[in-house]
């Protein structure tokens, strides 16, 4: 089952289970002979704390169900979320805080029934609550919440944010080590999707930015350098000038924090020859971003 265990969900799949059920002319018992007990379809049917999920797709299977069937008659429930969870995330792109927040709270959770969604909304709401709220533990709670509900097929990109948003909330509470490791885990992401087509360059690039700025802040200056030399090489395979200089400089101040003087300098001096192309420099406001400090540690 891709779907996530909703309450609209289990209504619907509990009057699917009964209908199917009784047309098949099968007893509780017979539909769950070497499957479960009769008390768990009793439960399912009823739509009342069910937690078995697990066995869903052996029930759907002897009742001649196709997965494929109930999974469709979801889409527009899940299309709904996904657009509501695109629009959070374009808005978080942009460093539109507020209207990100905004729509993060118009969200209908009944909306989001995949795995992947859920993983996503905590993750967005994580990201919220250190940058908007600075409400740290909280954010901790909620990347703990993506990383539970997430599938290793869609993995990369969630897990990314939320590793990059654990390092950050744990800069935030001056525990230098946890935000380390965890950024370090972001970096792993970042090679990841490197090398995934189908993820949109602008994102991979602001991600990987992202993560770059604050690898450079707490001095993982060897990943640094080679998340932006990962970065350059998928730009140039796509003959891009996005936000190349800024990765220039990035690398270059890496290079420079290690003392490897000369090649951060020719590295320091492309970026500027790049100054005068369209450019949409995000580093600076990166840098703004995770210099804050929280209410709590002032």
């Amino acid at each position: 089952m891709l779907v996530f265990p909703t309450d609209k969900l289990l209504a619907e799949l509990s009057q699917l289970i009964r209908t199917r059920r009784q047309q098949l002319h099968l007893s509780q018992a017979e539909l769950a002979k070497g499957i479960c007990t009769q008390t768990t379809i009793s439960t399912l049917e009823n739509g009342t704390h069910f937690s078995k999920w697990e066995l869903v797709p052996k029930l759907l299977e002897r009742l001649h169900v196709d997965q494929q069937e109930l999974e469709h008659a979801m889409q527009p429930q899940v299309a709904a979320g996904e657009q509501q969870l695109q629009q959070i995330e374009t808005a978080l792109l942009q460093f539109d805080f507020n209207q990100a927040s905004a729509q993060l709270n118009a969200i209908r959770r009944e909306n989001l029934d995949t795995k992947a969604q859920l993983s996503r909304y905590y993750c967005y709401q994580g990201l919220l609550k250190v940058v908007v709220d600075s409400e740290l533990d909280d954010a901790i709670v909620a990347f703990d919440l993506a990383l539970s509900r997430n599938t290793p097929r869609h993995h990369s990109l969630t897990w990314g944010w939320v590793y990059l948003g654990e390092a950050l909330t744990y800069q935030r509470m001056h525990l230098t080590k946890r935000a380390k490791r965890s950024l370090q885990k972001a970096f792993g992401e970042l090679q990841a999707l490197t090398q995934v087509v189908t993820v949109p360059l602008t994102t991979v690039v602001k991600f990987g930015l992202a993560v770059a700025t604050l690898g450079l802040l707490l001095h993982l200056d060897a990943e640094t350098q080679v998340g932006c030399q990962r970065l350059r090489h998928r730009l140039q395979a796509h003959y891009s000038y996005y936000c190349l200089a800024d990765l220039y400089y990035l690398e270059g101040l890496s290079l420079q924090a290690t003392g490897q003087v000369q090649a951060a300098n020719r590295l320091l001096t492309r970026a500027d020859q790049l100054v005068h192309l369209k450019n949409n420099s995000k580093f600076e406001r990166l840098m703004h971003i995770y210099q804050q400090k929280s209410p709590e540690l002032e």
